[in-house]
């Protein structure tokens, strides 16, 4: 059962976990206070050896392993004075050298495109950070004598994000950026504000989390348009881009639905004319929001609300109050989750395997043999 006295089935109306969601991603999502908290527990106060000054912060992942790159992103656009740079490929741009801090992030440790990645990262000489709970990362680093963040083991990946972002953040306080304060503000944060999130997701919720663009229904009006077969179009600006487009692989992995993801107002110079096409009814607005929204972002989600207004097209608008930025990503990142994974159980789809995925996994284990890009790597 879940850390808290109510089920989290209950507070959103959806029956038993046995019956609608057996491995209890709910429920996982339901803890993220205490999981960050649990985290902080581990890893915040560590001290580690760093370069004082790295030209730039390069954070290599896929999937659900470099969600938190793009988190930390976000979080210290303004503060931190080097680039911080989110790679999912499997060989590094070619100016990133030892004066560079390389973080590699694999959850599994055994995740193909991250270990290609990580050989080019040895050969250029550079000593990474590992992020891990298991697999050949975990050996690497251990062989190499490379620092590794450990974490725990059993959870899909994309579980183990509060886990994956306390650990960047105890490499940032390593580079003088603390936000241990900030943490535990968040944390209480979270626990404050769950039940009405939970309950807003409810068959029978208000709108709390959301205001609707089209001027009626609340979230589980727009959780029905989804399951009915709109397309949530996922729609955010800096410094939401990684809660915004942490909804779109949410869609995809939890509800295994279609979803897609553009950042403002970039999508205000392209994207903006499909909502011209009659097709485009077929989609869902989705438009998150924070406290950080200056007057110019500001009138140009004006004009979007009122031109989907037009033409139909009821928006989904998730916003979060003033607060840390710090506290309004976490609180996003949680609002967004839950809201997937109930949009999957009214599917009737459990939101945790991801049988495609494996099914990917296996066929190329058969095709491209661990020994062709692990050769050498175990060396010490």
């Amino acid at each position: 059962m879940c850390c808290a006295e109510e089920s989290p089935y209950a507070l959103v109306g959806v029956g038993e976990k046995k019956r609608v969601d057996p491995q209890g991603m709910l429920e996982r999502v339901y803890r993220y206070p205490e999981d960050l908290e649990d985290a902080a527990e581990r890893y915040m106060g560590r001290e580690i050896s760093l370069p004082r000054e790295p030209k730039g912060i390069v954070v290599l992942g896929m999937g659900g392993s470099a969600i938190g790159g793009l988190f930390i992103r976000d979080l210290v656009y303004e503060s931190y004075g080097s680039p911080v740079l989110v790679e999912p490929r499997m060989r590094l741009p070619r100016y990133v050298d030892d004066g560079y801090l390389v973080i590699t992030v694999s959850y599994s440790g055994n995740t193909e495109e991250t270990l290609r990645g990580l050989r080019d990262v040895l050969d250029r000489g550079i000593s990474p950070i590992c992020i891990s709970s298991d697999g050949f990362l975990e050996k690497i680093a251990d062989r190499r004598g490379l620092v590794c963040y450990k974490l725990p083991p059993g959870l899909p990946p994309r579980v183990s994000f509060p886990y994956m972002a306390v650990a960047l953040l105890s490499i940032f306080e390593n580079l003088g950026l603390s936000h241990l304060d900030e943490l535990r503000r968040a944390i209480e944060r979270l626990r404050s504000v769950r039940r009405r999130v939970f309950e807003s997701l409810s068959r029978e919720g208000g709108s709390e989390i959301s205001v609707d663009a089209a001027g009626e229904g609340g979230v589980r009006e727009h959780i029905v348009d989804i399951v009915c077969g709109a397309t949530p179009l996922v729609y955010s600006y800096t410094p939401y881009v990684s809660p915004g487009y942490r909804a779109k692989t949410q869609f995809n992995e939890n509800a295994k639905l279609h979803a897609f993801y553009g950042e403002l107002p970039e999508v205000n110079h392209n994207e903006i004319m499909g909502w011209d096409c009659w097709s485009a009814r077929r989609f869902k607005p989705v438009l998150l929001r924070g406290a950080r929204e200056d007057e110019a972002m500001r009138h140009r989600i004006e004009f979007l609300e009122e031109y989907w207004r037009e033409i139909g097209a009821r928006a989904l608008e998730i916003k979060v109050g003033e607060d840390s930025l710090l506290a309004e990503l976490l609180e996003l990142f949680f609002t967004v989750d839950a809201l997937s994974v109930v949009t999957a159980i009214r599917r009737g789809v459990d939101p945790t395997p991801v049988e495609t995925i494996a099914r990917l996994k296996k066929y190329l284990a058969e095709k491209i043999p661990p020994g062709e890009y692990l050769s050498g790597l175990l060396d010490a």
